[in-house]
C-alpha cells in the first residue's frame, strides 16, 4: 500500500492505495518482502509459504518417521504433552494464528483456539489436561496476555498472566507450583518471571538484568533453571538454581539458544549458532554444585525459521522437543520448493497518479 504524505506538516494527505497485492511477509521478525528507493524503484517478492513438517529424529540425526504431512501454514512452536500422546503447535491459517493439537498416533490435527485473538506458543500442563498460550488482542488490557484452556477444547480460556506487557509462556515447573514466562520490559529488556500457583500468586522475577534472558526450562527434578542470555555479549546457555539460590554456570561454549532438558535430568540440549544440536552431560551433586561436561555436537538440524518464529533473544521458543525415550520431535523446513523471483517496478509512484 502507499499513501501521499506531507513531509512539512508530518501528516498523510490522501487515502491508501494498493500498489501490489500478495507481497510476502515474515511476521516472526517483523519484516515484509519489499524495498523502495529514492529514485522510484520498487522491488518485491510475492507471498511464499515455507513448507514445514514435524519429524521424529534419533540421536544420530536420522529421521525415523513423520507426523502428518508437509504443512504450509507456518507450523511453529512444537510442545510435547507430558503423557506423550499429543503435540501442541502454532499454525497460521488464512492469516490467523491459532493453537492446534496433533495426535501423535494418527497425525490428525485439531484446532484448539477459535477466538479473534492471535494465539501462539503453547505449553502443556503437567497432567496433559490444559494448554497455556500467548494471546495477543487489540485491547489494552489483554495485549500480550497468557491464558490457558482445556486441551479437550471444552470451556473458556482462563487468564494466567495479564498486564499489557509482551509476555510469552515458557514452562510449568515439574511440581506444578510455578508457571514460567518471559516478559519484555522497556527498561530491562527480556526477563524471566515466575507465577506461583499457590498462596497470593504474586509474580516475581527469576532472572532480571539489563540484558535479555529467556527460553527458560526447569530441570525434571525441579532444582535447576536453564535459559539463554546475552549478558556476556554473545547469546549463551546458562544454568542456575531454581527458583532461588546462588551459583551460575555457562553450559554453551561458543553461542547457544533454545535449551531443552533430557527428561532423564542428566543432560541438557541446545542449538549452536551453526544449527547443530549440542548435548551437555550434567553431574548434579549437592544443590549448590553442578558439574557440566564439555558440549558435544550431535547432528546438524534443519529447523524451520521465518514466518511465525521469533528469533529475538529471550523471546524465542525451541522448534524441537525431547521425548521420554530420548527421541527428538523437530519442526523442520522442507527443501522441496524454491522461493519466487524478485520483481522490480520502475516509477511505481507515477502509476498511482493515473
Amino acid at each position: 500500500m502507499a499513501i501521499p504524505f506531507d513531509e512539512a506538516r508530518g501528516v498523510p494527505t490522501g487515502v491508501p492505495r494498493t500498489i501490489v497485492p500478495g507481497v510476502g511477509a515474515i511476521t516472526g521478525i517483523g519484516r515484509a518482502a519489499f524495498a523502495a528507493s529514492m529514485t522510484g524503484v520498487l522491488a518485491f517478492r510475492p507471498d511464499w509459504a515455507q513448507r514445514r513438517q514435524l519429524v521424529w529424529v534419533d540421536r544420530h540425526g536420522v529421521i525415523t518417521s513423520a507426523i502428518g504431512g508437509p504443512d504450509e501454514n507456518a507450523l511453529a512452536d512444537p510442545e510435547l504433552a507430558p503423557d506423550g500422546q499429543r503435540v501442541a503447535v502454532t499454525r497460521t491459517v488464512e492469516g490467523k494464528s491459532d493453537v492446534w493439537v496433533i495426535d501423535l498416533h494418527n497425525g490428525v490435527a485439531g484446532r484448539l483456539t477459535f477466538d479473534r485473538t492471535v494465539d501462539t506458543m503453547p505449553v502443556w500442563s503437567l497432567d496433559s489436561q490444559r494448554v497455556a498460550f500467548k494471546s495477543a488482542d487489540n485491547t489494552q488490557t489483554l495485549q500480550g496476555a497468557i491464558f490457558d484452556t482445556a486441551a479437550s477444547g471444552a470451556g473458556d480460556k482462563t487468564p494466567l498472566v495479564t498486564g499489557g506487557d509482551d509476555v510469552r509462556p515458557q514452562a510449568w515447573s515439574p511440581d506444578g507450583r510455578y508457571f514460567l514466562y518471559a516478559r519484555s520490559d522497556p527498561q530491562t529488556g527480556a526477563d524471566l518471571w515466575a507465577l506461583p500457583l499457590f498462596g497470593e500468586r504474586k509474580p516475581f522475577p527469576l532472572v532480571q538484568t539489563s540484558f535479555d534472558e529467556g527460553a527458560g526450562q526447569v530441570s525434571p527434578d525441579g532444582r535447576w533453571l536453564a535459559y539463554e542470555s546475552n549478558e556476556r555479549g554473545r547469546v549463551e546457555i546458562y544454568v542456575r538454581p531454581f527458583p532461588t539460590g546462588s551459583g551460575l554456570w555457562q553450559l554453551s561454549a561458543a553461542g547457544g539458544t533454545e535449551p531443552r532438558w533430557n527428561p532423564n535430568g542428566k543432560e541438557l540440549f541446545y542449538l549452536a549458532p551453526d544449527g547443530r544440536l549440542m548435548a551437555v552431560t550434567l553431574d548434579v551433586g549437592a544443590r549448590t554444585a553442578l558439574r557440566p561436561s564439555a558440549p558435544l555436537p550431535l547432528f546438524l538440524t534443519h529447523l524451520a525459521s521465518g514466518a511465525g518464529i521469533s528469533s529475538a533473544t529471550g523471546l524465542s521458543k525451541p522448534q524441537y522437543a525431547v521425548a521420554r525415550d530420548g527421541r527428538f520431535l523437530m519442526n523442520v523446513a522442507l527443501n522441496e520448493a524454491t522461493a519466487p523471483p524478485i520483481t522490480v517496478i520502475l516509477s511505481w509512484a507515477e502509476a498511482l497518479k493515473k
